[in-house]
């Protein structure tokens, strides 16, 4: 090998030595930004735990619950799901546990095989992600989507119209920060969840929108008239539903930008079935 080296000219020796300093220092740097990654990925799952967050989803599913190939609880399976009609129970807020445990679940595997087993039809994900050169990153980029994600599940705690603003006001900040390029999958995928909060809320809303309307019309059928006053609180606007008495409309005042078709479609106006007054 000596030998052979000995017969390389210099100029061609000065430039192997040129090329192989760049990229012994960006072999170190990768290895040192691994480790810190690595580093605030395991410190996110400890968040969690010590937060009572589950970080796997065989801490939600129950016993019933199918398994995958590997064993895992089924992703689409994982949490029971069974409504309150009163809009009482926390469905949302198991969903983004669930959405969160997933995540933690994966956070430590390659992303090539995240993506697997999220998508099976995801078997080619590219050169880049198949050489872990973006390994560091991934990791960076999924322990703070843990942390925010964890956040929204606080968030859904909440009542809808106190939730809504703060997550508007937590979504801008994210994006105003120096580096939002580490936010990337966090600033993706939690605006697209959140608006799940505000189905959930027009969903909980039709129900007192129905429900109010039959109480209507079963009081007309035992008095032969409609009640004088509605006092029924709106839970999209924390104020009383909104009654038309001219076209005898009850109705919600709606998400911000609804038309009045897509208002009818999500059964947020009742028509009384028979002219007001009568």
């Amino acid at each position: 090998m000596k030998a052979f080296w000995n017969r390389i000219p210099r100029p061609l020796k000065w430039a192997i030595g040129i090329v192989g300093i760049p990229v012994a220092l960006l072999g170190i740097a990768w290895i040192v930004l691994y480790a810190v990654a690595s580093s605030r990925l395991t410190d996110a799952l400890a968040t969690l735990r010590s937060t009572g967050h589950a970080t796997s989803l065989a801490e939600l599913a129950p016993p019933h619950v199918p398994a995958d190939r590997n064993g895992a609880p089924h992703f689409l399976a994982a949490f029971a799901l069974h409504p309150d009609p009163e809009g009482d129970d926390p469905v949302l807020e198991r969903a983004f546990r669930g959405e969160l445990a997933g995540g933690a679940q994966l956070a430590g595997r390659p992303v090539s095989e995240a993506l697997v087993a999220v998508d099976p039809s995801q078997k080619n994900p590219g050169w880049l992600i198949s050489t872990r050169l973006l390994a560091p990153y991934w990791k960076i980029i999924g322990a703070n989507y843990l942390v925010q994600m964890a956040h929204l599940v606080d968030l859904s705690r909440k009542p809808y119209l106190e939730a809504r603003p703060k997550i508007d006001a937590w979504m801008a900040e994210l994006k105003s920060k120096k580096t939002p390029v580490f936010e990337a999958l966090s600033l993706l995928l939690i605006p697209a969840l959140s608006k799940a909060m505000d189905r959930q809320a027009v969903n909980q809303t039709a129900l007192v929108v129905v429900r109010t309307g039959l109480a209507w019309e079963i009081e007309r059928a035992a008095a032969g008239r409609y009640p004088e006053a509605l006092d029924v609180i709106d839970p999209l606007s924390g104020k009383p539903l909104l009654y038309d008495k001219e076209r005898g409309r009850i109705s919600s005042a709606g998400l911000p930008g609804k038309t009045p078709e897509q208002m009818e479609n999500d059964l947020l106006v009742w028509t009384l079935r028979a002219p007001p007054g009568k």
